[in-house]
């Protein structure tokens, strides 16, 4: 692995879900799972390479609600937690077997984003942010042994930049008075 250069990935998808926690009328807490997921491939006569990229962040949010217009809400959001890189790059050449490397890693991640939500029933809402990743997995080993760029530096996946979150939340308890789902509430679930 060492001397062993990937290539950058410049975009990719990622799959999750949540679990917040309503504290008012503007403030709410959670925790999420994501799977990061990136792929790119590189062939020719003699190889293919494929690079795949999954990870793991496991975040907690905190989220304000600052403003609304009719069943719109605009909320701001910082998060903070781990990235678990379980990259793999599988090359298969003619004549020889195909060589599987997982290359692993954990680090530190943090969020900030902002965004709306949009009321859709009593119980559901649907939501959409933009926001800044920073989720670089430093020191990143195959086999319990650190891997190295050609230059000696020490080998890294790097998770972070913009990203754009789209998805539902949905009240699964008895809706307190005052929220977003209450009809004529203020606050956000």
């Amino acid at each position: 692995a060492s001397g062993m250069h990937l290539g950058t990935i410049g975009r990719g998808y990622d799959l999750g879900a949540s679990l917040g926690l309503d504290l008012g009328e503007h403030f709410a807490v959670g925790v999420g799972y994501e799977r990061p997921l990136a792929q790119s491939m590189d062939e020719n006569r003699q190889a293919t390479i494929l690079v795949d990229v999954p990870g793991e962040i496991v975040r907690g949010f905190a989220r304000v609600t600052f403003g609304h217009l009719q069943d719109w809400r605009f909320f701001g959001e910082v998060s903070g937690g781990t990235v678990r890189s379980a990259a793999r790059t599988t090359v298969e050449t003619v004549g020889d077997p195909t060589q599987r490397t997982l290359y692993e890693g954990r680090s530190g991640m943090f969020e900030i984003a902002g965004g709306l939500t949009a009321k859709a029933n009593s119980h559901v809402s649907l939501l959409a942010s933009l926001g800044w990743r920073l989720a670089k997995v430093k020191d990143v080993t195959v086999e319990g042994q650190p891997v190295r760029n050609p230059d000696g530096s020490p080998f890294s996946i790097d998770y972070s930049g913009a990203f754009v979150r789209i998805g539902m939340q949905v009240a699964l308890w008895p809706i307190p008075k005052g929220t977003a789902y209450e009809p004529g509430g203020g606050g956000e679930l």
